[in-house]
């Protein structure tokens, strides 16, 4: 029986994979409880079958209707949005669950302990999407799993991405020095592709594609180069090594799950730290701008080394 529901009125990606470990451990010390599910993500856990009593969140209000009595609905959104209306009284969390500097998926599991007891105190959250490469793609796209690097640009806020230049430096470098490596730009709805004013070299190619196939193109990936983004906790999730250029959303809370992280940050030359609250107002952004792109080749070469038939 369904005692409780639980879902977020504002969902972004990266909030949902980062929160998804924690659901899953709730649901295992806690049966009843059902998982609101973003659509964006439903085919990718459909695949996995990560989540027990997944409910797609566009079908919330049919899932309630058809229940009696009511399950308690739990709302992980902070703070709740007052235009996200359901017709029955719902919890809400009764503090901001980021009060501490601690990374956020001990937050969430914080704030998920005061209304569920069960959650273990000492739940440490870690990669957990176990996928194949998608031969599929790869065939379409004329790529040889484990040959190629998957490099993604954007973000859901533009204020903390690196200079698009930089990544396009970045592919040009290792391209060069790595005759037998391959890379592919991922492109999701609100980013724009690489390498619109200047000529790509020949073995870069750009893909705009769903979120199932953009896992299965990272799941034969070398590693994977990002912001901190959606797309870059999607990589976390299924631990592939990760590159990544933080600049006002600190590492130590937003860092992705992978056991492989080449963290790039120039936060602590920062003065004074803003931890995000005045990137709006801040010309420098030393956080981003002092991220060199051969920073980040480095840490590839660091990878590239175990693969030597790459050149």
């Amino acid at each position: 029986m369904i005692t409780s529901l639980l879902m977020m009125s504002e969902v972004k990606l990266g909030d949902f994979l980062l929160l998804t470990p924690c659901l899953r451990e709730l649901q295992r010390v806690r049966p009843g409880i059902a998982i609101a599910v973003p659509d964006m993500l439903w085919d990718l856990f459909e695949q996995t079958c990560l989540l027990e009593n997944r409910v797609r969140a566009s079908e919330v209000d049919f899932f309630l209707a058809e229940r009696r009595p009511w399950p308690a609905v739990l709302n992980l959104t902070y703070p709740l949005l007052e235009t996200h209306l359901i017709s029955i009284d719902q919890k809400t969390l009764n503090r901001d669950p980021f009060f501490r500097h601690q990374h956020v998926t001990q937050s969430y599991a914080e704030a998920l302990r005061e209304h569920f007891p069960e959650m273990p105190t000492d739940f440490k959250a870690a990669p957990y999407l176990d996928l194949q490469a998608d031969e599929a793609i790869c065939h379409e796209l004329g790529l040889e799993p484990f040959h190629y690097f998957t490099v993604h640009s954007g973000s859901d806020f533009a204020p903390k991405n690196w200079d698009a230049r930089n990544f396009e430096r970045v592919i040009e470098l290792l391209l060069a020095d790595h005759p037998g490596l391959q890379a592919v730009g991922l492109v999701g709805p609100q980013d724009e592709p690489l390498f619109q004013n200047r000529k790509a070299p020949t073995r870069f190619q750009s893909v705009r594609t769903d979120l199932k196939k953009v896992a299965g193109l990272m799941a034969g990936s070398l590693f994977h180069v990002d912001n901190d983004s959606g797309i870059h906790h999607l990589a976390g999730a299924m631990d592939v090594p990760s590159i990544t250029v933080f600049g006002p959303t600190p590492p130590g809370t937003w860092s992705s799950l992978t056991s492989k992280n080449f963290i790039h940050w120039g936060g602590p030359n920062c003065f004074p730290e803003c931890r995000g609250r005045g990137v709006m107002h801040c010309q420098e952004r030393f956080c981003l701008s002092s991220v060199t792109p051969s920073d980040l080749v480095t840490s590839a070469k660091t990878i590239l080394a175990h693969y030597p038939h790459l050149g």
